[in-house]
């Protein structure tokens, strides 16, 4: 699979540390201060980089839209407004989408629809329903071929289809609920997983994906059995793909269906099901395993970070770690999280293109490393947060402790 490995979407929202270059507000009251009533015409008067802000409108539901270039769309403040779907599509490389503190749910597509993105996508704070009129339609959260996807904070639910379908993409789920459900289709009753992953690369970090669960069984009135109680889903299903589960996800089979009268009950559903997983030793896994499961045992660990760090001078922080492990360091200039490889001296730190530059990083094994920052008054009490995820030969991902010191 040609995707960046998927421990690089930690480090995805570059773009957010920098300043929208305009701001629309989405208004469907029209009250003050808005620009358009629909986020679809807000869309095509922004421009690649600006932002869209959305006001809640009661209960009623924004139209959705079609995205195909890099914009920030969110909620207002603490707003959850409601919006039909989003359709993001051919974000070209290089521009970036955000989508933050929306609730989207639709009745008869996909909610939210990734396909064919170079550029990186980016959910933070979402909410995405679907309740198909069919089974067998698209997950409520469906990518086709996107390149880095980050999803950060949020659930995703399902009513007759699979909560989550990744095809053909690189994306990292972090503190995300993933919940299938019961599907009816004819009279019949079966249960829809909560992931379903083909030729993919696939993080989970402190996740929790439920399959499914099965339906009732169905007695007559004289307490014979019309139909057992059916079998739950699959907490994730994986095809020809790269998954990693960390922190403390929990994948959970969903239940089988009870029993009244004579029926037979359903049998939960398992947690895993496909070739290869790599999950660490804190993750919880409920119902049958029918995959190979490696557990991580690389452990890296930061120390000797300062709390407090002036600006214009430097420091050094230590990274421990098996000599085998190949390093890929993190660092967050708050809002924005950026993946930052070894580069060369000098050291430097700077708020202009890339937010932060550390010095040269090996490749493997321990290694000291030092940071310096310029004398930018834009630094003063910004914090940067550190981590560090250690590759083993063997594919094996770990990630470190964190950790953060305050400029001054």
């Amino acid at each position: 699979m040609n995707h960046p490995h998927p421990l690089a979407s930690l480090g995805l929202v570059l773009a957010s540390a920098i300043p929208a270059q305009q701001e629309f507000v989405v208004d469907g009251f029209q009250r003050p201060g808005s620009t358009h009533t629909t986020i679809q015409a807000a869309v095509d008067a922004a421009s690649p980089g600006d932002r869209i802000v959305v006001r809640k409108t009661g209960n009623v539901r924004y139209p959705g839209f079609t995205l195909t270039k890099g914009l920030d769309i969110r909620g207002n403040y603490q707003e959850f407004p409601e919006v039909t779907f989003a359709d993001i599509r051919s974000i070209p490389a290089g521009e970036s989408v955000h989508l933050e503190r929306l609730f989207l749910w639709n009745p008869i597509q996909p909610a939210v629809e990734l396909r064919s993105c170079d550029g990186a996508v980016v959910l933070r704070q979402l909410f995405v329903l679907s309740n198909a009129l069919i089974s067998g339609a698209l997950p409520a959260l469906t990518m086709f071929d996107c390149e880095q996807v980050l999803f950060e904070t949020g659930g995703v639910y399902a009513h007759q289809i699979a909560a989550c379908g990744v095809s053909g993409s690189s994306a990292v789920f972090r503190g995300v609920q993933i919940r299938g459900s019961l599907s009816l289709s004819f009279g019949d009753a079966f249960s829809e997983p909560g992931m379903v992953i083909s030729s993919s690369d696939v993080v989970l970090h402190d996740c929790e994906v439920t399959g499914g669960e099965g339906a009732a069984g169905s007695a007559s009135p004289f307490g014979d059995c019309l139909r057992d109680g059916t079998d739950g889903s699959a907490a994730l299903i994986s095809i020809d793909s790269d998954v990693l589960v960390t922190g403390s996800s929990h994948l959970a089979g969903g239940r089988g269906g009870v029993a009244f009268g004579s029926c037979r009950p359903g049998e939960m559903g398992p947690a895993l099901v496909g070739s290869v997983f790599r999950i660490d030793p804190s993750v919880v896994l409920e119902g049958d395993v029918d995959a190979e499961v490696r557990r991580i045992s690389t452990q890296p660990s930061l120390s000797g970070m300062p709390v407090v760090l002036d600006a214009g001078s430097s420091t050094t922080f230590s990274l421990t770690a098996d000599a085998d492990a190949a390093w890929t360091l993190f660092v967050d200039l708050a809002p924005g999280r950026v993946e930052v490889p070894g580069i060369e001296a000098p050291f430097l730190l700077t708020p202009t293109h890339l937010p932060i530059l550390l010095g040269a990083v090996p490749t493997s094994g321990d290694l000291v490393i030092p940071i310096a920052t310029g004398r930018d008054p834009a630094l003063i009490e910004r914090v940067l947060w550190f981590q560090a995820g250690a590759v083993s030969p063997s594919g094996e991902v770990r990630l470190s402790n964190a950790g953060s010191m305050r400029l001054r």
